[in-house]
């Protein structure tokens, strides 16, 4: 392993070693008690660049690449989160939370919470993969998608944009 202190900590792994089972990398293991309006964060990385007209900055930035040859025959993921609850009484659980905290005088020439981009020459194939246990269900609450929309008024829309152009999803909070 090389450490370097000036520009956070390098980590450097040996290409030549055998994988057995599952390595990390970097791997953190926290457990720690807390109490009532307490939080834990196991990784916190924060970032303020100073400086002027930089082309990017990311808190966090995960790049995965499988040469010519293929090496993994699963899948592939930048990144992958996992939630496990087993408390009958928790409030909310969320796999991935998304926060805004703007509080300059403009929102810049695009703002959203999530930015697609494709760098690839062939082009992705969808926008999202549902597996087989994600299925189309009945008409009630407890579906994840349902395919019984009906000829229900939309009650909210969703705004997305592609392009430059606006497109709002629509939706509806009546069963069809």
């Amino acid at each position: 392993m090389t450490t370097n202190f000036l520009f956070g900590l390098n980590l450097v792994s040996d290409p030549a070693a055998e994988i057995v089972g599952e390595e990390h990398c970097l791997a953190v293991d926290y457990q720690g008690v807390v109490s009532s309006g307490d939080g834990m964060v196991g990784g916190n990385f924060a970032v303020t660049p100073t400086g002027a007209a930089a082309a990017w900055v990311s808190g966090i930035y995960a790049k995965v690449t499988q040469g010519a040859v293929k090496a993994v025959n699963g899948y592939i993921s930048g990144a992958e989160f996992e939630v496990i609850n087993a408390a009958d009484n928790v409030s909310d659980w969320f796999v991935l939370v998304l926060n805004s905290n703007n509080s300059g005088a403009q929102r810049g020439s695009h703002s959203s919470f999530i930015a697609l981009r494709d760098y690839g020459s062939l082009e992705l194939s969808s926008l999202l993969w549902l597996p087989a246990e994600i299925t189309m269900g009945s008409d009630d609450d407890s579906v994840l998608l349902s395919s019984l929309g009906g000829d229900q008024a939309s009650t909210h829309t969703i705004r997305i944009t592609v392009d430059g152009t606006p497109y709002w999803i629509l939706l509806s909070n009546a069963h069809g």
